[in-house]
């Protein structure tokens, strides 16, 4: 009885398929259904079909009978071509009634799994050999390639590249049982195993707020950026416009190329007072101490007031766009844009700033609080 009793995939691998009758394998008999299916796969590939799993007969809630049929066995169901709305073509009908099969069921005396019907008859044409392996069943990666895989990927080699290593390692394309788009759908499902960054963040951020805390980060580019150019600090805040309705903080400057460079970003929980003291001392930890001549703000009150706690000695003004806001919503006059911006911007001395501020101010007739 040994001499039929599959334990392992060591003795499905010993077994010569192409001499093994009906009778032979109506004797087999397998410690578990995994190995049954396996054997029927392996003998499937070796007369070149696929085959899947199908109905079970479950006693006791535990299954007691199992069927392996080949892929083309019954029939797609009527309700799948006569969808209403369907936008797609239904797919090419594969199957047609293939009678072949492997039905094990559970022996309690022999405690293993024996061969109740086997059936080897086919009604359509099979396939190639050579494209017997690219078939459904037969066409996957084995844990070993998957490892070699991984392996080639963290050393910077690519798909393509690795597919050919792998050939020439079986010696020949024609000896690989699966395809470059597998080996692209087994790196996304591993990706997908993985917890994305969102989801880590956010998890992070949840253990954050139990505490009433929030999160700021940089890296080491940050770090240069702001050692060169951060001398003119703008800080600004996104209010809550994304979809987790939290605050998003932007450190940035401007580079010798006139290019924005950010220093560092933050979520924020709140705009307290406090929140931004909190903020503000992160950045002087990370920046190792230096601190801005000038800090650019949209002019909230808690940042103006963070501002002159922490950075002692630097001034604090508002921002161009929100000057010009202020301007044109305050003097309803067309003129005011152009005029207005060539003074905001223009490289002046104090003493001419002020000659040109009572000129634009003469001209359009107002007073100097209607400005803000």
């Amino acid at each position: 009885m040994d001499q039929y009793r599959i334990k392992s995939w060591e003795d499905i691998g010993k077994i010569d398929f192409s001499g093994l009758s009906m009778k032979n394998i109506c004797q087999l008999h397998f410690v578990d259904l995994g190995l049954a299916f396996e054997f029927y796969n392996s003998y499937a590939k070796t007369r070149d079909f696929s085959v899947r799993k199908s109905r079970s007969r479950i006693v006791n809630e535990k299954v007691r009978e199992k069927a392996y049929v080949c892929s083309c066995e019954g029939y797609r169901l009527e309700k799948w071509n006569h969808m209403k709305n369907r936008v797609r073509e239904p797919k090419p009908e594969t199957r047609c009634g293939c009678m072949s099969k492997l039905h094990v069921f559970f022996d309690a005396v022999t405690e293993s799994w024996v061969v109740r019907d086997f059936c080897d008859e086919h009604n359509y044409e099979l396939v190639v050999p050579k494209l017997a392996r690219m078939l459904r069943s037969h066409k996957k990666m084995t844990e070993p390639d998957i490892s070699q895989m991984n392996h080639m990927k963290e050393v910077g080699i690519s798909i393509p590249n690795i597919f050919g290593s792998l050939a020439s390692q079986c010696g020949g394309y024609e000896n690989v049982n699966f395809s470059i788009k597998d080996m692209h759908n087994q790196v996304a499902k591993q990706r997908r195993q993985l917890p994305d960054d969102l989801t880590s963040a956010m998890a992070y951020l949840k253990t954050l707020a139990a505490r009433d805390q929030n999160i700021f980060w940089c890296d080491g580019r940050c770090q240069l950026d702001y050692d060169l150019f951060g001398d003119v600090l703008a800080f600004d805040a996104t209010y809550k416009k994304n979809r987790y309705r939290l605050s998003v903080v932007i450190f940035s400057g401007v580079n010798h190329h006139n290019q924005i460079v950010v220093f560092g970003a933050a979520i924020v929980s709140n705009e307290r007072k406090s929140t931004y003291v909190w903020l503000l001392k992160q950045l002087l930890i990370a920046m190792k101490g230096k601190t801005p001549t000038s800090v650019i703000t949209d002019g909230h009150p808690s940042m103006a007031i963070a501002i002159q706690e922490v950075f002692l000695n630097a001034h604090h003004r508002l921002c161009a766009w929100h000057l010009m806001r202020n301007a044109t919503s305050n003097i309803h006059k067309p003129q005011i844009t152009k005029m207005f911006t060539k003074l905001m911007l223009g490289d002046y001395e104090l003493g001419v700033f002020e000659q040109k501020w009572e000129e634009m101010v003469g001209f359009f007739g107002v007073e100097d609080q209607e400005w803000m």
